[in-house]
């Protein structure tokens, strides 16, 4: 017979929702900015990994940066982020009270930009545009006891990277 605590561990199936919120650092100049989201993740007993589908959101702001006395940009701009990805979830340790895990996986993000596009080469006239594009998402993270996560993903979306690091809750 064990004493003590038992150990939390997965069960072999479940769906479950989670929330999550953090920071997250943009490329372009964008630095960092607030990031939040909602995620599905389904686990088969017959998968050794979980199915897992994102919907998240970022916000970053640009501010006029000074080369040799003049102002690159005029005004600030601001940039949000926002979209879907399907991944899989896989698990590294299925017990413990921290249990770490790898996810890999794509899908689509649209950027929604206002003001000046500064030093920006690859956008014309200097202004931003709205633009839908593929994006490649790969991270890792920890979940503490049964609720509670922290991970953190690089995000790539054309030539724009982020990579949010977020705190979230686990619904079962």
């Amino acid at each position: 017979a064990s004493t003590g605590t038992p150990r939390p561990q997965e069960p072999p199936a479940y769906t479950a929702f989670s929330l999550y919120g953090g920071a997250a650092q943009a490329s372009l100049g964008f630095g960092t900015g607030a990031t939040a989201g909602l995620a599905l993740r389904i686990k088969r007993e017959s998968l050794p990994v979980l199915l897992r589908f994102d919907i998240m959101g970022s916000r970053f702001s640009q501010t006029p940066t000074a080369f040799g006395g003049t102002s690159v940009l005029s005004d600030k701009a601001a940039l949000t982020h926002v979209g879907a990805t399907a991944s899989l979830e896989l698990p590294i340790v299925n017990h413990g009270a921290i249990r770490p895990y790898l996810v890999a996986g794509g899908g689509v993000f649209r950027f929604q930009a206002n003001g000046p596009a500064g030093n920006n080469g690859i956008i014309s006239d200097g202004v931003f545009t709205a633009t839908t594009d593929g994006a490649l998402s790969a991270g890792g993270g920890v979940l503490l006891g049964r609720h509670v996560f922290v991970e953190a993903r690089y995000i790539t979306v054309g030539d724009f990277n982020s990579i949010p690091v977020v705190l979230g809750f686990v619904f079962r």
